[in-house]
């Protein structure tokens, strides 16, 4: 899609967006709000039409704006989930599940068998004869995901659906969303701005900013491997260090001193660079690294905070630099000591801001 939005109004929800998504695969568009990750979405499905570009399904276009072509959406096959399930509240579980196949003029046999078998694929079987108001958040999702699965889609689209659930169910759902599509191997195309959620349930992740795709690939390529210092900082939290230049030898110069990085993203780039690297991938000790370790540095440990399962210690070098460590919930830490602070090289990239 070249371009949603108004020139007039100098909005541009989506910029020259191109993706492919394979089939059987589950695709999870990530960012913050306001990103055009749900404009995306809604435009696949015809609920939105772009200004430009065009969309296919399979071999089939549903949009060209060279072509004039615009499927309607009920003729698209697809499915979706909203956020806010969409239930119909005076139709029973089985009825909701049941619709699309009556409009699709299916027969009361097979629309048995098929809602039968939605429900049962969704553990909500027992829950057939009761209604909306009746089932719990997670249960009328589940419902509704009977529902668009029901039908039998060539894709299925979920416009953040677990927003609305507790932190606990959101948890839960994900790993029954992640069951359903591994069994049925439905082509999915999930939004979210949890990250979490988006490196749990992606087969293909894409992380999206001001209408744009920043960078795509799997959630180990894009955790492990970010190519901009918003990719590094929002998938995850990751340590931005200052680089003022590159040097000779490939290293760069950092307020933390001289600093060697595997991967360097910010060559041929203009504008201010960084050297990524994650908090656990931050390593400090007391003594000497001894594992011959290209990045290390003498530290002060400013702060310490627990959270349950692990701890953030806060370290300080000279000037305004500062790098976070994930440590064990059960490692004895002292604040105000100077530590031995390791940056393994093979885990740190210059990224471009």
């Amino acid at each position: 899609m070249k371009r949603y939005g108004d020139a007039r109004d100098g909005v541009t929800a989506l910029d020259d967006v191109s993706l492919t998504m394979s089939s059987g695969e589950l695709t999870v568009l990530l960012g913050p709000s306001g990103c055009g990750k749900t404009t995306l979405l809604r435009s696949v499905g015809g609920l939105v039409t772009p200004d430009s570009g065009s969309i296919h399904i399979g071999d089939q276009p549903v949009f060209s704006s060279a072509d004039r072509i615009d499927v309607a959406t009920r003729k698209r096959h697809i499915g979706m989930v909203f956020q806010s399930y969409a239930l119909w509240p005076n139709l029973s579980v089985f009825d909701n599940v049941a619709f699309p196949l009556k409009e699709q003029r299916t027969s009361r046999a097979a629309i048995r068998t098929r809602v039968a078998d939605g429900l049962e694929l969704v553990g909500c079987a027992h829950l057939s004869r009761r209604f909306p108001h009746e089932l719990s958040g997670g249960q009328q999702q589940r419902v509704a995901l009977a529902r668009a699965l029901a039908a039998e889609p060539r894709l299925l689209l979920l416009d953040e659906p677990l927003s609305n659930l507790d932190a606990g169910l959101r948890v839960r759902m994900r790993g029954e969303i992640r069951r359903v599509q591994q069994r049925t191997e439905q082509t999915m195309i999930h939004v979210t701005h949890d990250q979490g959620e988006a490196l749990a349930l992606a087969d293909r992740l894409v992380v999206m900013r001001s209408g744009q795709v920043i960078q795509m690939g799997t959630p180990r390529e894009v955790y492990e491997d970010p190519r901009t210092a918003f990719v590094a900082d929002f998938l995850g939290s990751a340590n931005l260090v200052e680089v003022r230049r590159h040097r000779p030898d490939g290293s760069v110069e950092t307020p933390l001193g001289p600093m060697t990085a595997a991967r360097d993203h910010h060559q041929g780039s203009d504008g201010a660079a960084y050297v990524a690297i994650r908090q656990e991938d931050v390593h400090l000790g007391e003594g000497p690294c001894g594992r011959g370790c290209a990045n290390e540095y003498e530290l002060s440990l400013q702060a310490v905070e627990y959270l349950g399962d692990h701890q953030l210690a806060t370290l300080a070098g000279g000037g305004e630099a500062r790098l976070i460590a994930r440590c064990p919930a059960g490692e004895r830490l002292r604040p105000g000591i100077g530590y031995r602070v390791c940056l393994p090289a093979e885990r740190c990239s210059v990224v471009p801001s």
